[in-house]
């Protein structure tokens, strides 16, 4: 079963993300923060984490980004924020994030591009997780 974390401090979108995301095949939890977001992380494994980028913070969805990633770098983190600019977009990507959603953008479905970007995390991480084991260069 896939597993996914959902990290938004707003109630009303926590609850959008879910249901939005829950299907047949998917554990999806919810986090109310940064810290409690990071808490879950800590104890359990997730396929995908997606999370609002400004909580209590500016930046909250990095630490969260951060803590997923210390725990598994296969694990698959997609933003979503009302706040979108091609530098913030940027930033998250590099920080290494799949991807970055602008939560009210006005040429997309956003519930539609969503579910896209999570099939494509959930697969990107099944493909991680099967590659070999590289051990070293060969000449």
């Amino acid at each position: 079963m896939v597993k996914i974390l959902v990290v938004d401090d707003v109630p009303e979108h926590r609850h959008q993300l879910v249901n939005a995301i829950r299907e047949s095949g998917r554990e999806v939890q919810a986090a109310a923060s940064r810290a409690e977001g990071e808490d879950r992380i800590e104890h359990e494994d997730f396929d995908v984490v997606v999370t609002d980028l400004r909580m209590e913070d500016k930046r909250d969805g990095l630490a969260v980004l951060k803590a997923a990633r210390r725990k598994d770098p296969t694990t698959q983190v997609i933003f979503v924020s009302q706040y979108g600019t091609p530098e913030l977009s940027a930033e998250v990507m590099r920080s290494g994030a799949i991807d970055f959603l602008e939560r009210n953008p006005s040429a997309i479905d956003f519930w539609t591009m969503l579910d896209c970007k999570v099939k494509l995390a959930i697969e990107f991480r099944r493909l991680l997780k099967a590659r070999p084991k590289r051990r070293g260069r060969t000449a």
